[in-house]
């Protein structure tokens, strides 16, 4: 049926930027098209951004990667939009009837500020152990409390899971974090915690 949606472009100086409909483009060009039918919109930065992760956020399956970073992205937008631009200006929670900007993405995109909160922890977390999250192999409640473990302890259970090809539960997650908290995860309280047996 050929592009039945055309893609969002923006001017910018002497060419467009695609702002929604990266995929599309790549279909058509595939196919061998030349041209394809776009609409021309005229927004700023973050109103560009905000445009492109509504328009991601709307395909039936999103990886929770992908999530995770668009509310990243789109909340980011957000607070520099309700930025105050001098002295007698509101915040953008002000603006908008006293709302955060949390509050407000959390009900455009019909989810609880939990688990917008949850999602953006997400992108704390190393390429290996958010691609297992991606792969269903650990779960949301336990990748965001890794998601609060350092770099090199997150490598350490990515090497655990390795060897073990065990993942996380819950419960073990959040012994990880405590530990961690308290300054006294190590290596080898990664592998113990990450060789128990789990009922």
């Amino acid at each position: 049926n050929g592009l039945i949606s055309p893609v969002i472009v923006r001017k910018k100086s002497d060419r467009y930027e695609l702002i929604s409909g990266h995929r599309r483009k790549h279909a058509c060009e595939l196919l061998g098209h030349r041209e394809i039918a776009c609409s021309i919109v005229d927004v700023t930065d973050d109103d560009a951004i905000i445009m492109m992760v509504d328009s991601n956020c709307q395909r039936s399956k999103v990886l929770p990667s992908e999530r995770a970073f668009a509310y990243k992205m789109k909340l980011d937008a957000m607070k520099r939009q309700g930025k105050r631009s001098d002295l007698t200006s509101a915040q953008l929670a002000q603006k908008l009837g006293r709302k955060t900007s949390r509050q407000i993405l959390a009900e455009q995109q019909g989810q609880s500020q939990d688990m917008i909160r949850r999602y953006i922890r997400l992108t704390n977390l190393v390429p290996e152990l958010l691609e297992f999250v991606d792969m269903e192999k650990i779960k949301l409640c336990p990748a965001v409390e890794i998601s609060y473990l350092d770099e090199e302890s997150q490598r350490d259970l990515v090497d655990q899971i390795d060897e073990t090809a065990a993942f996380p539960s819950h419960a073990q997650s959040i012994r990880m974090r405590k530990a961690f908290e308290q300054g006294k995860l190590s290596y080898d309280m990664v592998k113990a915690i990450m060789q128990e047996a789990k009922p």
